[in-house]
């Protein structure tokens, strides 16, 4: 049987509005952000402070990470947009197998959105640029995008 107890960092609110677990309010309800279910916030001195899900919860793990992880990129890149946020790019180049940092300065990004189709592809999400340009990025946990969908996005 496959690990289901996962420590999350970030809920909603019943009107969909995304909580960081640092400014959640006790008797207050949450949801996880991938399921929709019903959370339980986790505030022991021993542990750090978390939501978690029922014991008997369906949601996957590894659907929770992947919503978590395109919503911070976008919330990233919209706090960019907006002048707030300079952004730490850190890549491993396939090629010299080397690792590369790059720092994006504020307001390069117009906005992002996840979710968005390109030709015959859906992104897990799409950074724009102020220059008009496009940068599709896609996250993955497990299994990483195929080689025909790499060659046709120009993914390197």
């Amino acid at each position: 049987m496959k690990e289901k107890i996962i420590k999350i960092s970030w809920g909603k609110t019943l009107d969909g509005k995304v909580i960081n677990v640092n400014d959640a309010i006790r008797d207050k309800d949450y949801y996880c952000l991938c399921c929709d279910e019903k959370l339980t916030l986790r505030t022991g001195n021993i542990k750090r402070k978390h939501f978690s899900h029922r014991n008997d919860s369906k949601c996957d793990p590894e659907s929770v990470y992947h919503k978590l992880a395109k919503f911070l990129i976008c919330y990233a890149i919209s706090e960019n947009a907006k002048g707030n946020k300079q952004i730490k790019m850190v890549s491993k180049c396939h090629g010299c197998d080397k690792e590369h940092k790059k720092i994006i300065t504020p307001r390069i990004f117009s906005n992002a959105k996840d979710e968005v189709p390109i030709d015959k592809y859906r992104c897990d999400v799409v950074a724009y640029l102020n220059n008009g340009n496009k940068v599709a990025i896609e996250v993955f946990h497990t299994h990483e995008i195929d080689e025909e969908k790499k060659k046709n996005l120009s993914i390197p």
